[in-house]
Formats: structure tokens, C-alpha cells, sequence
């Protein structure tokens, strides 16, 4: 038996496979596929690369020529592990006069001297006695001879068929060959004690395979790798032994670069960082793993080595964490004994700024010994010399392509990608006949893309591995598929399960296609896109094939679901894997009534409510159902559930339970509500914690007072909360407002329990809110400092946090953005360390806040950066198409708004958009989302392509319109849109926006004067009578000093209509309100009487004007004008004869003394004609005055005459 307990190196198990060349392919073959996948996976669990070491094309035609055949084969012997020989009927190369062969006994003998007493043998014979007859037992040795009546049954076949290629195949090369190889059997025979197997005559090349695979795996499990499953390993010694095996699969596959490993050795000694990029799969890898093994040597280095992807948890930032601080308290000696209760996995929450202040400690410790600390973590690659990195690839493998071949594989264009050099050497690796190796190499390298490249490999799988034994069918298809729609990936045992595969089956594809998977924590998914893009080209994702597939693996996961009940919990692993896969499998096919089964079912809910909500409110949205009726269905499953929960307390009554069944379920009615939150549907969640609370008004009685009130006053706080959110503040600030009250009250006496007092400081912070949306915002402040009084008592980082900020929002608000920026980077200091790590969704909350407020101080630039890093957190956080990366887009519109640029702002607010069209949003129901196209079509009226805009904004005004919404519109999107149709004389559109513009409370005159306009652009007769609300006489009772405002409702209302009484009340009204508008108002509004042609109602005016300012000489000058004109000398005389009383005015005094001659009181006119001429004769109206002084008194005997015949006429 062998002696050798031990690989010859720790990396790496050599299996040395010798036979002949010819005849011997089926075995081969057998090996390749179906064994040594399982070889490789069990040499790979134990961080050893599994290397057989196959010299059927390991020769070159060079190496042949040169006559190193035996050499090299030889050689490869000397490196390996284990040997496994097996014969067919041909001896192989051999002949004491083959010139070739001597030549090349000849170079081997100087290494090898034995040789020179073998000259005579064949090369296949001296691997036999290298690797085992010359010293038997000391290389582990399994040994097989096949059964000469299966050669002749396939010789016999080739001869009826005439196949000179099967007749040379399985035929001795002569008797003399022949007695050769009974010698052989001989003598193997005679060391069968050192064997660990031997078959003299194995029936055919499938059996021998199995019993070769048998072999080995015995020995491999009992011997070779034993050591690694004698001793429990520490979590650092099993962290260790993945990474080194991941490490180990890079080692030998590196071209060394000098210059690289002199940058990196550079910063050996420093506290310099260093950053290592490149494309993934160019060779980065490599280079960190052989790095990494040159600094183990150095004993001053503690060296920390991390490879992201080579263990299920090396993803996690705080995994990274605690294996640093694990490796340097192992290097100082102090590592903590590991046991269930102290491993770092099972905490449920690690305290991250702990582990950096122990990660310190330790590195001081360290470096106070004279040690330095070294942290490696591989993430990004760079490309490498692929000719060297393949040729040792396959060196490694034992084997070697010809130069020939070698260059046609690394000139090849497609090759320069390092996947498709990866696929290409793992492709030909399992390739088993050396003759067709050229064929192989074009059939790969000729493959256009990485994508194509993998179909190649997929038909290969599926000649290989369609098994006939399988009866249900396509296994290759239904494997790769489930993989490929699976969402997390898929283990094993639910493959075998779904689609019923027996292991024996299974196990052969399974390591097939182990390099080209990647398994986490046992769940299979594919290692690169291009194989998954593959396999939905090849399997043909629209095929009705596919769906099958799909539904098989639905019905498997909803019979699950159906077992599921409220003694489950969520932690259970069929309930993560039911519901990361089942609703995603239905949604993939379109299924959304089994979807909406699936999300509503409340163990489903509560696992995707805690580990995913957003994924949990995608799925809604993808439903196609309205949100209430989800919601019904989950009330319905409470109901059932609190009813189950019931009927199993009856089967124990005697048991005292805390709580009700209600009760007892009710925290999923409180997690249902925070989802529904995040969707913006407060009356959804109003119905769930009112449900809440009638159930805890009903639960009096039935469980501790002291707890249900606390409850009640939780609930009654989030109800409060919806109806902050539904906009209804009244309503909120009233219920807060008791809140308050009674939980003050218990404050002073001393009686308040710590729920509740969180709950008052919830309450006074959500006063702030609602006074915010007041607008009253130091008050808002007064209540938010309350809250922050409380917090910092609790000591709730993160509550605090947030109480800063908003805090500083209302310093935004109150002008103060300095100020606020204070408080939002003491908010930010204490978020870096809460979310240590993370790239939390309030963190990009915070940047958002941060970026306004350098808005508010013109700081675009500094606004811009932090919007940009509001995105970036957003995105990582919730995923680029999530509605909070949609408002960042619309927050950096209006960065570029503000620089003029409307065609980047268009860009941005277009992203937005796109996210809401991915997720179905409903532009009727969802306000942000009509916002955002509000924007997008305000920026196009900014470019002037209304055109454009014109067929979406009608879509949106008349939703708005419908729904009683333009309370939230856009106002500038529609006042821009409104001045296009008067521009374009659309006027049937103009008045509908107009109209709709009044029904929002964000009012100025001129939303009314549009109307107005349009109305005007109307005949008299076809003018509407508008109501009030869109109304000149509610826009006087809002703007009663706008003077515009003023003169449309009198020209449009008053003056039309002939209404005296209306028009000088309204005048009375102006006149009080516009300051310095004094009689101008009744000047103005005989104007504009006369512009409409109505004198009589301007000299009304104007009658009214001069009885309130009887000495306006403008409002007399406009009376005598119309007076003049209309010969009316009586009304004139009224008017003019007090004004004479109270001022000597030469031209009213001239006027009035015409006007009472015309009125034949003459004597008047003389005492004011004297007044006149009694001045200075330089009076301008001296001399009219004087002229008609002299004619009073012929007018005054004219007059008489004229009345005396007038009375005898009428006598």
C-alpha cells in the first residue's frame, strides 16, 4: 500500500492519468466529464486545486521533434500525487530501432538512468514503472488492463464496417507488442499488495472510469486530504482556509510583473494607500494573490487578506470588519476563545464604531511590538500578459499547446477579453481527442462574442449531460433556466426537488458547470451575465418551454406557502426562500393574481417587509391592482389569522395569555402601515390604524391597563401621522394636541413609561412638521427643541440626528441657511457613524437638505455636489429606478433651471420621469409623479416647443382637473402654457386653463385678469356670467388696491350693465383704497364710460365726483365739457355757482355768468361779468368778460320781449 500520506505541494492534488494514445479515448472521455468535476469540487472544499495531469495532448509536435517526450513525461510524474494507468490492446510507441524514440531515451537517460535497461519499451510502459513498478507503493497507484473480448467485439465492428481507423485502434500492434504487455500484467500483478487497485480485465471504458473515479475518491477522503477534516476550525481558520482556496486558483496563472510588485512592495513601511484597478478578469486578481504570498514570508508583516466574493458573507463591509480585528487579536495573541454565544455572526447587531476603536487598539498594540499591519482587499482587476497567464494555465494542468496552437488562440480578437480566454482554456481542457484539438481551437476562437462563446458551451453540456435515463426530459434547459429566472439563485436540493433529478443524474452536470457558477451559502447563480444572456438566448426566454419551467417552480414554492401559518416565523428558510422567489417567478410570468396571493399572504409580508420594503412596494406597483384592494386582501388575512390564533387558545384554556389574539397580531397592521407610507397613500394607512386602535379600545379588560394605553396612544400618534400626510393638519394637530396633554400630564407626575415618552417626543417633533406646512416656523422650532430634549436623554443617535435636522430645515425656512448648514453637518457627523458603511437612504435625505440650503445662498456649485452625492447614496441605497433617486433628478433640474439651461434641466427631469414609468405609477393617482411631468413639460415651454408640450399638458390639466388637484399643480407650467393659446389664439384652451388656474389658492390678479381678457375677446351678448371664485369682483375683494384690478370690474361688470349704483359704490371702495388716487378714480371712470359710449353715466360719475371733491377743477372741467356740449345751462349754473362762492376763478366765474344768462338771471351774470373786469385789464378773460358785460343787458331786454310775446301767444 503507499506510503505517501501527504501532497507534495499543500496547493495543489497532481493525478498522473497514462495510457497509450489510441483506443483508449472513450475512458478518457468518461474521466473528463463526468469525474473530474466531482474531483475538482472535493479538492476545491478543501482549499486544493485539483490538477490530472493528462499527457495524451500534454506533448507538442515540438516537443516531439525534439525528442522530449519522455522527458516530459517523466517529469510530470515526479510532480505528482497519485497514478492511474490503464491499457487497451495497444502497447504504444515503442521499438529498440525507432530511431525518434532512442533520441529521445537518449536525452532522458542523463535525468533518468534507469532508462537505458529499458530502451525496448514502450513510453506508456516506462510511465508505468516511474510511477510505480520501479519502487511500488511509494506513489499511491491504481492500475487497469482492459478485457481483450471488448477490443475484439469493437475490432470485429469496424471490420463489417470497414472502419481501418477502429481496426488499427483496437488491435495489438504485433505479437511481439503483445507479449510486452502480458509481461506488464505480470508483473503489476505481482505488486498488487502496493496497489491501492487492480483490474487485469475491466469489462469497458465506463466501468473502468467509475472504478478509477471510486479509487481515487477513496483516497483522496481517507489519505490526501484527510488532515483538513481531523481538526474543528476556528471561524478564522475556516475564513481562511476559503480565501486561500480562492487565492490558490490564482497563483499559478501569473506572468510576474516586476514593476507592479515594486509599486506595491513601495508602500511596504508607509502609511500610504494604494488603488489597483482594471477590467474585471484581466488578471488583478492574480496579481494581489502572489503578492499576498510574498508577504506571508515577511515575519514584521501582520498581513490581512480579504477576497470580496470568495465566501457567502465576504460581500459585507462589517464582515471585513471583524475578521481584521479576529486576525490582529490572533496576532497579538489575544484571540477569544470561540464558542455559539461569542461568534461575531450571531450578534445581531454589531457595534461598528466599537470594532474601528478595537481595530485601532489592536494596530497600536502592534506596532508598539515593532510589527506593521498590512490590509489587503481585492476588488478590482487589471490585464495581463494572456499568452504567459494561459501557457501556465495549462502547464498547471499538465499540458501544453503547440506554438502553432498557442498563437492562434492568443492572436484570436475575442481572446484579448480575459473571459473569453478563461472560457476557451476550460472549453479545450475538457476536450477529449488530441487529433480534433485543432478543429476545437478554430470552432471556439472563430465564436464573435463571450455570449456566443457560451451557447457553444451550452450545446456541449447538452449532448453531454441530456442523461437518456432522465425521463422527464431537457435537463440541461429546465437547470440552466431555473437558475437563470431565479432571483437570488437556487439551491441544489430545490433543483433535484422541482424537477425530480436523481443524484446520479444530477451529480455529473452539477460538476460540469461548477466553474461557471457562483455559490453563495449554497445557492446557485451564474458567475457572468454573458452565460446568463446565453442561456435566455439559447432556452429562447419567450418560449413556451421556459414558461413551464417557470410555472413548475412557482407551484413548488405556493406549496410551500401554503403551510405556512402564524406559528412560522419569518426566519424560517422556506419562508425566505417562498418569498424571495415565488412573487418574482409570478411576476416574471405575468401572473398578478398569484402575486397579489403571494404579498398579501402576511408571512410572506413580513419576511419581504424586513428585508426589503421597496422590493416589497415594487411588487405592489406591478400588481395592477389599486392599492386599496391589496389592502383589502391583507385585512381579510388578518382577520383569518387573528381567527386561527383564537381557535388554538380554545385547545388550551387553561393557558393565561398577555395579550388577545388582536392584539397579539397587530404589530403586522403597524408594519403594513409604514409601507403604505413609503407610497404615499395616507387614507390606506388610516384604515389600518384605526383598525388598530378599535382593536385596543376593544381589548380593555383583557391585558394590562397600563401597556394597552400606551399602545392606544402609539397608534393614536400614527393616526395623527396620516392624516400629516394626507394634508388634513387640523385634524392632526388636534389629535397631536391630546397626545401631548396626556402624556405631559404623566410626565409631571412621574408616571410616563419609556414607550411613551418616545412617543411624546414623536409627537412634539410632528408638531414642528405640521407647523412647518403652516408656515409658522419658529414655532415649529420651539416644538422641535422639545423633542431634541427628550432624544438626547433617550440618547437615540439617530433620533437626535434627526431632530437637527430639522432643526436647521426650519433656519432654512426662517432665511437663516448659515445657520442650518450647522445643524445639518452635525446631522451629517453622527449619520457617518450610524451608517457606517452603508449608504443610507437618510443620509441621502440629509445631502438633499444640505444641497438647498447652499441653493438658498446662490451656492449652485456647492448645491449641485451634494445633490449629486444625494444621488449616488439614493441609488446604492434604494436602486436607480426608486421614486427618491426621481426627486434628486427633479432637485438638479432646477439647479440648471436657475443657470438658464432648460435643455439639461429637461434631461434630468426626463430620468425622473423614466423611473416612474418603469414602476407603472399611475399619473391620476400619484401626485409626485405628476409633478415631475409637470416640470418636464414646464421646461419645454421654457425652450418654446409648446407644440410639443401642448398633448401631454391637456392629458395632465384634464386630470388635475377631474381629481380637484390644482391645489398641487405646477402654476408656472400652466401660466406659461395659458399665454401660448392667447398668443396662438387657442382660446377654447386658454379660458378651460385660465378657469382651471382659479381653482388652485396660489392667486395673483392677473390669474383673474386673464379670464377676464378672454372674456372680453367675447360679443357682449355671449359674455358668461362667471361665479364669484372666478370673478373681477372677487379679485377687487383680494386686491382692492390694484387699480387694473379695479378698472376691469368697472368696464367689464358695472359699466356694461349701466349699474350707477354698483359702479360709484366700487369707485367709493377704490377711492378708500388706492392712496393718492384721491378724484382721479371718478375722472378715470367717466373715461372709461365714455369709452364705452355711455355719457350719461360718466356725467353721473362725475357728479358723484365733484359731491365728494366739489373743488377738483378736473372733475368741473370733465362736467362742463359734457354740460357745454349738451347745452345744458341749468345743470351747468348748479355746478358752477358754488364753486364762484368759494373761489374767484376768472374762467369759472366767466362760465357760470354765460350759464346765467342762458338761465336769464342777469343780475348774476353782472356781479360775476364785474368781478371779472374789476381786475386788471392783463386778465385773460378781461376782455370776453368785458364784451359781455356790455350785451347783459340787450340779452335781458331780449329776454323780456321774448316772454312778454310769448304770454300774449299763449293768452
Amino acid at each position: 500500500m503507499a506510503s505517501n500520506s501527504k501532497l507534495k505541494d499543500p496547493r495543489v492534488c497532481r493525478i498522473f492519468f497514462s495510457s497509450p494514445f489510441g483506443g483508449i479515448e472513450d475512458e478518457r472521455e468518461e474521466l473528463t466529464r463526468k469525474y473530474f468535476p466531482q474531483i475538482h469540487h472535493l479538492c476545491n472544499s478543501h482549499g486544493v486545486q485539483f490538477v490530472p495531469v493528462d499527457m495524451r495532448w500534454g506533448i507538442t509536435k515540438e516537443a516531439g521533434e525534439n525528442a522530449q517526450v519522455i522527458n516530459i513525461c517523466l517529469r510530470e510524474l515526479d510532480r505528482s500525487d497519485m497514478f492511474v494507468g490503464f491499457f487497451g490492446q495497444r502497447y504504444g510507441w515503442h521499438g529498440d530501432k525507432d530511431e525518434l524514440l532512442q533520441q529521445n531515451f537518449d536525452n532522458a537517460v542523463p535525468r533518468y538512468p534507469w532508462l537505458e535497461k529499458f530502451r525496448d519499451k514502450s513510453v506508456t510502459e516506462l510511465e508505468f514503472l516511474h510511477g510505480h513498478l520501479n519502487l511500488p507503493g511509494t506513489l499511491p497507484a491504481c492500475i487497469y488492463f482492459r478485457d481483450k473480448e471488448y477490443d475484439d467485439k469493437i475490432r470485429q465492428e469496424g471490420e463489417k464496417n470497414g472502419d481501418k481507423k477502429i481496426i488499427f485502434k483496437y488491435s495489438p500492434e504485433s505479437d511481439h507488442s503483445s507479449a510486452m504487455m502480458e509481461d506488464l500484467k505480470r508483473r503489476v500483478k505481482a505488486t498488487e499488495s502496493k496497489l491501492l487497485d487492480l483490474d487485469l480485465k475491466y469489462p469497458d471504458p465506463f466501468k473502468v472510469a467509475e472504478m478509477m473515479f471510486k479509487c481515487v475518491w477513496k483516497h483522496l477522503t481517507e489519505v490526501l486530504l484527510v488532515d483538513s477534516n481531523q481538526i474543528k476550525l476556528t471561524r478564522r481558520q475556516q475564513e481562511i482556509i476559503e480565501h486561500d482556496a480562492f487565492l490558490s486558483s490564482h497563483l499559478s496563472v501569473y506572468s510576474r510583473n516586476s514593476e507592479y510588485f515594486h509599486q506595491l512592495n513601495s508602500i511596504i513601511g508607509t502609511k500610504k494607500n494604494l488603488l489597483i484597478t482594471g477590467e474585471a478578469g484581466s488578471g488583478k486578481t492574480a496579481l494581489l494573490s502572489n503578492w499576498i504570498e510574498e508577504l506571508k514570508q515577511n515575519e514584521n508583516i501582520v498581513l490581512f487578506y480579504h477576497l470580496v466574493g470568495s465566501t457567502s458573507s465576504s460581500t459585507r463591509p462589517l464582515n471585513i470588519l471583524e475578521r481584521i480585528l479576529l486576525e490582529f487579536e490572533y496576532a497579538l495573541g489575544e484571540e477569544k476563545q470561540e464558542s455559539d454565544n461569542s461568534d461575531l455572526k450571531k450578534k445581531a447587531e454589531p457595534n461598528v464604531q466599537q470594532l474601528l476603536q478595537d481595530i485601532q487598539v489592536a494596530m497600536e498594540k502592534l506596532s508598539a511590538k515593532g510589527r506593521q499591519t498590512m490590509i489587503i482587499i481585492d476588488g478590482l482587476e487589471k490585464l495581463k500578459q494572456a499568452s504567459k497567464i494561459e501557457k501556465k494555465s495549462l502547464m498547471v494542468l499538465g499540458k501544453e499547446l503547440s506554438p502553432d496552437q498557442l498563437k492562434r488562440v492568443i492572436d484570436a480578437e475575442q481572446t484579448k477579453n480575459p473571459l473569453f480566454l478563461k472560457i476557451t482554456i476550460a472549453e479545450i481542457v475538457v476536450f477529449g481527442y488530441f487529433r480534433l484539438l485543432d478543429k476545437k481551437i478554430d470552432s471556439l476562437i472563430n465564436c464573435e462574442s463571450v455570449e456566443e462563446l457560451c451557447e457553444s458551451f451550452l450545446k456541449r453540456l447538452e449532448e453531454d449531460y441530456n442523461d437518456e435515463n432522465y425521463k422527464e426530459g431537457d435537463l440541461v434547459k429546465k437547470v440552466l433556466t431555473a437558475i437563470s429566472v431565479s432571483k437570488e439563485g437556487i439551491y441544489e436540493t430545490e433543483l433535484k426537488e422541482i424537477f425530480h433529478i436523481p443524484d446520479s443524474i444530477w451529480s455529473p452536470l452539477y460538476f460540469a458547470i461548477e466553474k461557471y457558477v457562483v455559490k453563495h451559502s449554497g445557492l446557485l447563480k451564474f458567475g457572468f451575465t454573458e452565460l446568463e444572456k446565453a442561456v435566455e438566448k439559447h432556452f429562447d426566454s419567450s418560449s413556451e418551454d421556459r414558461k413551464q419551467i417557470i410555472k413548475q417552480m412557482i407551484d413548488y414554492y405556493e406549496n410551500k406557502r401554503k403551510t405556512f401559518n402564524f406559528k412560522i416565523n419569518s426566519t424560517h428558510p422556506d419562508v425566505k426562500r417562498v418569498s424571495l422567489e415565488l412573487p418574482f417567478l409570478q411576476q416574471r410570468v405575468g401572473d398578478t393574481q398569484g402575486l397579489v396571493r403571494t404579498v398579501t399572504d402576511i408571512t410572506v409580508f413580513n419576511f419581504l417587509y424586513h428585508e426589503n420594503k421597496y422590493e416589497l412596494i415594487e411588487l405592489w406597483t406591478t400588481s395592477e391592482h389599486p392599492l386599496s384592494k391589496i389592502v383589502d386582501n391583507y385585512l381579510l388575512n388578518f382577520d383569518l389569522r387573528v381567527a386561527d390564533i383564537y381557535l388554538q387558545r380554545q385547545e388550551t384554556p387553561n393557558v393565561k395569555y398577555k395579550q388577545p389574539p388582536g392584539v397579539f397580531a397587530s404589530n403586522f397592521l403597524d408594519d403594513l402601515r409604514i409601507a403604505i407610507s413609503m407610497v404615499q397613500q395616507p387614507l390606506q394607512g388610516i384604515r389600518l390604524t384605526t383598525k388598530k386602535i378599535q382593536i385596543l379600545e376593544n381589548s380593555e379588560g383583557y391585558m394590562n391597563e397600563k401597556d394597552r394605553q400606551a399602545a392606544l396612544v402609539r397608534s393614536q400618534y400614527f393616526l395623527a401621522t396620516q392624516y400629516v400626510e394626507l394634508e388634513d393638519y387640523e385634524t392632526a394637530e388636534s389629535i397631536h394636541h391630546k397626545i401631548i396633554q396626556q402624556l405631559e400630564k404623566l410626565r409631571e407626575e412621574d408616571n410616563i413609561i419609556d414607550d411613551s415618552l418616545i412617543v411624546l417626543a414623536m409627537s412634539y417633533n410632528d408638531m414642528g412638521v405640521i407647523l412647518i406646512n403652516k408656515m409658522q416656523y419658529e414655532k415649529a422650532r420651539e416644538y422641535f427643541y422639545k423633542s431634541l430634549e427628550i432624544e438626547e436623554k433617550i440618547a437615540v443617535p439617530q433620533e437626535v440626528a434627526e431632530c437637527w435636522m430639522n432643526i436647521g430645515t426650519c433656519e432654512l425656512h426662517l432665511k437663516d441657511p448659515e445657520k442650518a448648514l450647522e445643524f445639518f453637518f452635525k446631522t451629517m457627523k453622527t449619520y457617518e457613524e450610524i451608517f457606517f458603511g452603508e449608504l443610507n437612504h437618510s443620509l441621502g435625505a440629509l445631502m438633499t437638505n444640505i444641497g438647498l440650503a447652499y441653493r438658498r445662498l446662490n451656492n449652485i456649485e456647492e448645491a449641485e455636489k451634494y445633490y449629486l452625492r444625494s444621488l449616488k447614496i439614493k441609488a446604492n441605497a434604494l436602486g436607480w429606478y426608486n421614486p427618491d433617486v426621481a426627486f434628486v433628478y427633479m432637485n438638479l433640474s432646477v439647479i440648471e433651471q436657475l443657470r438658464k439651461n432648460f435643455a439639461k434641466s429637461l434631461e434630468y427631469i426626463e430620468k425622473a420621469e423614466e423611473i416612474f414609468k418603469r414602476r407603472k405609477a399611475n399619473l391620476r393617482q400619484n401626485l409626485n409623479y405628476r409633478k415631475i411631468v409637470e416640470n418636464r413639460l414646464y421646461y419645454l415651454a421654457c425652450l418654446e416647443r409648446f407644440e410639443e408640450a401642448d398633448e401631454d399638458y391637456q392629458h395632465i390639466l384634464n386630470i388635475l382637473i377631474g381629481e380637484n388637484q390644482m391645489e398641487y399643480c405646477l402654476k408656472g407650467l400652466h401660466n406659461e402654457m395659458l399665454k401660448y393659446y392667447i398668443r396662438s389664439e387657442q382660446y377654447d384652451k386658454a379660458e378651460k386653463t385660465a378657469i382651471a388656474i382659479l381653482d388652485q389658492s396660489d392667486l395673483i390678479a392677473y390669474d383673474f385678469i386673464y379670464l377676464n381678457h378672454l372674456d372680453g375677446l367675447k360679443p357682449f351678448e355671449e359674455r358668461p356670467v362667471r361665479e364669484y371664485k372666478y370673478s373681477m369682483e372677487k379679485a377687487f375683494d383680494l386686491w382692492p388696491s390694484d387699480g387694473d384690478v379695479s378698472r376691469r370690474l368697472a368696464i367689464s361688470n358695472y359699466i356694461p350693465n349701466n349699474n350707477l349704483d354698483k359702479l360709484l359704490k366700487h369707485l367709493e371702495k377704490t377711492d378708500n383704497n388706492i392712496e393718492g388716487l384721491a378724484d382721479n378714480t371718478y375722472g378715470y371712470a367717466a373715461e372709461w364710460c365714455h369709452q364705452a359710449d355711455n355719457e350719461n353715466l360718466a356725467l353721473s360719475v362725475l357728479k358723484k365726483g365733484h359731491e365728494i371733491y366739489p373743488d377738483s377743477m378736473s372733475i368741473i372741467d370733465k362736467i362742463v365739457n359734457i354740460l357745454r356740449e349738451r347745452k345744458d345751462y341749468a345743470q351747468l349754473l348748479d355746478i358752477l355757482k358754488p364753486v364762484t362762492e368759494r373761489h374767484d376763478n376768472s374762467s369759472i366765474n366767466f362760465l357760470a355768468a354765460y350759464s346765467a344768462i342762458m338761465r336769464a338771471e342777469f343780475d348774476l351774470a353782472r356781479d360775476l361779468l364785474t368781478k371779472i373786469v374789476s381786475k386788471t385789464e392783463e386778465d385773460p378773460m378781461y376782455e370776453k368778460a368785458s364784451n359781455l358785460l356790455k350785451s347783459v343787458d340787450q340779452f335781458e331786454e331780449e329776454t323780456k320781449k321774448h316772454n312778454e310775446e310769448k304770454e300774449k301767444a299763449d293768452s
